[in-house]
């Protein structure tokens, strides 16, 4: 695309990649400004999917906005090579990628992108990658309002970011909410992650569902969270000089709410919840002490046996507002409809039990519902 040029797909019809290039793009720009890409794009219409949705290089000042991607081979949508000042907004990326590896949408050595409503679902790897790894840094993004759902890695990772603020975050069934990591030992630090609700989330052993790395997390702020039902740890921190207030952490898998190593600092301020028998591993002088209650500059007030099983929803039978839906269940390859729920914090979801691992069956998959932001799925 050049300069001041916009595509836009019309409601209800498909811009269909119909290469046979694994490492082509749908729609991409390249050191242009003012590119403005709207509608659904599908990325494979025969045996090769295009590697890319959206790719912008060099690029400014562009907008992706009310896309749905779908089917990529390895990125919905990539910022890349100083890609500055663009926007996504009010946008969908499900079932893209191949491996582990992909990203629904990354951001590469692209400093003050904003991200503004978007949904994943059922991405091959991680939701929103922002980072490279290579000492690259990508700087400054706000991310507001992401919906996350079923992908099987983490809803947000980070490598060499710094200065991002993310707010009004929803994961359900992703393998993390956030993974903050710096794989070459830079110092990134000054992240804010606020008003989060995580559920069902399996991370790895040794991680949690939110994972702060030595060099990624220090001096980030972590507040307004609710983590429920994680397979370990709610929280795993090796950063330090960290702020975290007003968490509510219950029935983690490894009953280990907070795991605390050489993060020193630490500052714990508002309430701290915790369901019955969850504990606090702490190694040296972090904020909070091995009883979860406030230490050196702390001033958080623990409450304990937090009961939050009178809220649980758990399996629908039924939803008037998503189109496949046959009395709260479907097929995975007949379910067309993976956004629209009664509410948010429903989604397509395999039956899960606390402290299995289950991620993207072959088969059928469940409607689930969690009801409120401070419940759970009962499976």
């Amino acid at each position: 695309m050049g300069n001041n040029t916009a595509l836009v797909v019309n409601p209800g019809d498909t811009f269909t990649y119909s290469g046979s290039t694994g490492t082509d793009s749908v729609v991409s720009a390249t050191s242009k400004s003012y590119v403005w890409v709207e509608g659904k794009l599908d990325a494979k219409s025969g045996a090769t999917a295009a590697g890319y949705g959206v790719k912008f290089t060099t690029t400014k000042f562009s907008r992706v906005h009310h896309a749905a991607i779908v089917e990529t081979g390895l990125n919905g949508i990539l910022f890349s090579s100083t890609s500055p000042v663009n926007t996504i907004t009010d946008s969908m990326i499900y079932r893209n990628g191949s491996a582990t590896s992909d990203d629904a949408v990354k951001l590469s050595q692209a400093d003050y992108n904003r991200v503004l409503d978007l949904t994943l679902v059922d991405n091959a790897g991680r939701g929103l990658m922002i980072g490279t790894g290579t000492v690259l840094y990508t700087n400054y993004t706000i991310v507001s309002k992401v919906r996350a759902y079923n992908n099987v890695g983490p809803m947000i990772a980070t490598y060499d970011q710094t200065n991002a603020v993310v707010t009004d975050a929803v994961s359900v069934g992703n393998q993390q909410a956030v993974n903050l990591d710096s794989q070459d030992g830079a110092i990134v630090p000054n992240n804010t992650f606020s008003h989060f609700t995580a559920i069902n989330s399996n991370p790895s052993v040794a991680s949690a569902d939110f994972y702060f790395n030595t060099d990624a997390g220090p001096s980030s702020t972590v507040s307004q969270i609710l983590s429920l039902n994680s397979g370990q740890s709610a929280f795993r921190s090796f950063a330090a000089n960290c702020k975290f207030a007003n968490i509510v952490v219950g029935y983690t898998g490894a009953t280990t709410a907070f795991f605390l190593n050489s993060s020193s600092g630490n500052v714990f301020s508002g309430y701290l919840g915790l369901s019955a028998g969850e504990t606090c591993t702490v190694i040296a002088s972090q904020g909070i002490n091995g009883s979860c209650a406030a230490a050196n500059s702390s001033t958080v007030t623990t409450i304990g046996s937090l009961n939050t099983t009178s809220s649980l929803v758990g399996k629908v039978t039924g939803d008037t507002t998503n189109v496949s839906d046959s009395a709260g269940t479907s097929s995975y390859a007949s379910i067309g409809d993976w956004f629209d729920f009664e509410n948010i914090f429903r989604a397509w979801g395999p039956t899960k039990a606390k402290g299995t691992t289950i991620h993207r069956p072959a088969t059928s998959l469940t409607a689930r519902s969690q009801g409120s932001p401070c419940s759970d799925f009962q499976s």
